[in-house]
């Protein structure tokens, strides 16, 4: 079976279970986007094991995995607050875009601040301190061999951060 083909079947099984299980949850919205998310996220998986990219399948761009990211987090993980004098949260990316151009945007990468916590606290944070909020606040997309990749995609220094770093701001 080619490719396309291939996409376009998985496009439509994912959505037909999707509608399944989002109507069994009542309607819930909340419930519906984490869905949504964790088929996106499963579907990302099975795409990098054989080598192949999301390619928008169920019509989401990472963009949108993002932003639906992001509306599954809607307080600031550092302080609690939903806002700060009424800007909205915002995304922070732990390995900036610059060190990662290409790579950058993963749901194991993203951190959910306020404006004043983003440029105040997370501007000096040490990675493992960041990840072990990501671990508090986000475990099902908490994944440290995955976001060490991100800047260093053969791992020439795996030991980075590691899980006892992490594990330090956990305690």
């Amino acid at each position: 079976m080619d490719p396309t083909a291939d996409d376009e079947l998985l496009s439509e099984a994912y959505t037909l279970i999707l509608a399944t299980l989002a109507r069994d949850l009542s309607g819930n919205h909340n419930n519906e986007r984490k869905l949504s998310g964790w088929i996106a996220r499963y579907v990302e998986r099975d795409r990098q094991k054989r080598g192949r990219p999301l390619n928008g399948l169920l019509g989401m761009s990472k963009e949108t995995d993002r932003r639906n990211w992001a509306s599954e987090h809607d307080v600031c993980w550092i302080c609690g607050e939903r806002d700060y004098r009424g800007f909205p949260l915002e995304t922070h990316e732990m390995e900036r875009r610059s060190q990662a151009p290409t790579r950058w945007m993963q749901r194991c990468n993203y951190f959910r601040t306020c404006k004043i916590c983003h440029m105040d606290k997370l501007a000096s944070m040490a990675h493992a301190r960041q990840l072990a909020y990501k671990q508090a606040k986000d475990p099902e997309n908490y994944d440290l061999q995955v976001w060490l990749k991100i800047r260093d995609p053969d791992l020439h220094a795996p030991n980075r951060v590691t899980q006892e770093d992490v594990d330090v701001f956990n305690e």
